[in-house]
């Protein structure tokens, strides 16, 4: 009886544990990265040295605002982003990645082998370039997620169903399809809010956006727009677009990268109207 009972102080001492690496309210300890660098490997019998992918990242990120990652393509936008939920480190189907230095989120290296995934993966949304869904109703896309949270009772289910639809201002286009299969009735501006929408679910303080809008009308991309507008005042969100006109409008802050690199970054008006280098001077004149 006495090691079970060791066994059960084990137990909750781990769960409390996972408790605490969020326990910090500081706001300079909501997410920074110190020191890092990125490295894809080549290879033991390979000739080629490792590739920088992204170098010396230093950066920090303050709750319920919103940053936009910017560059010309190949800057390294995507796995700037991608390296924030640790998924680029998990895969060994295509590339093999090194790295040095430190993600920190709420006082705690995510990069760290101890660090618990299935709380990365709560904390931390990432909605990709192309919608992604379940081969399942729109209902049921809605519905996994809120059973994941561990939710069963059929009434609170349809019940956060509707209130995370409305939420996402899916509720009256959609509220007479919800049976229906997303790829033979949903655009893809309704398909990508309802991506949000099910990440919204698990309730994450951080909100990854790798070019929402990139194959969206202009009244989809509004819709968005003002979607991300009104979460930034629950979460932080993290948007890499090429579109510097979305920049402008949603963007407290923007970050300028270039082979791997950080040119500059600030305040985003500060840097559209003086841009202390040429690099971003050029590159937002070659978008206009």
């Amino acid at each position: 009886m006495g090691f079970l009972n060791f066994l059960k102080s084990r137990k909750e001492e781990r769960e409390d544990s996972k408790k605490n690496l969020f326990s910090s309210t500081q706001e300079e300890d909501f997410l920074f990265f110190q020191d890092f660098t990125l490295l894809s490997e080549e290879g033991k019998r390979s000739s080629k040295k490792n590739k920088v992918l992204l170098r010396d990242i230093n950066l920090s990120f303050e709750k319920n605002k919103i940053y936009a990652i910017i560059g010309p393509s190949g800057a390294g936008k995507s796995l700037l982003l991608s390296s924030m939920t640790k998924g680029i480190f998990e895969s060994e189907v295509i590339k093999k990645y090194l790295w040095k230095g430190k993600i920190i989120y709420r006082g705690t290296d995510i990069l760290s082998s101890s660090f618990p995934m299935e709380l990365l993966r709560k904390k931390i949304g990432w909605i990709r370039q192309t919608p992604t869904l379940l081969p399942l109703t729109i209902r049921e896309n809605i519905l996994f997620a809120l059973r994941a949270r561990g939710l069963h009772n059929p009434n609170l289910l349809e019940k956060m169903l509707q209130e995370i639809l409305i939420k996402c201002g899916l509720w009256e286009e959609l509220k007479d399809r919800l049976d229906t299969l997303p790829m033979h009735t949903l655009s893809v501006g309704q398909a990508q809010r309802l991506c949000i929408a099910r990440a919204l679910i698990l309730e994450p303080e951080l909100l990854l956006l790798d070019e929402p809008t990139s194959a969206l009308d202009p009244a989809s991309t509004a819709k968005i727009e003002q979607l991300i507008l009104k979460l930034s005042r629950r979460m932080t969100i993290i948007i890499v677009s090429h579109s510097l006109s979305q920049v402008k409008h949603v963007a407290d802050s923007t970050i300028f990268l270039k082979n791997g690199k950080i040119v500059e970054s600030g305040e985003t008006q500060t840097l559209f109207t003086s841009p202390k280098t040429k690099d971003l001077e050029d590159f937002i004149l070659s978008k206009y």
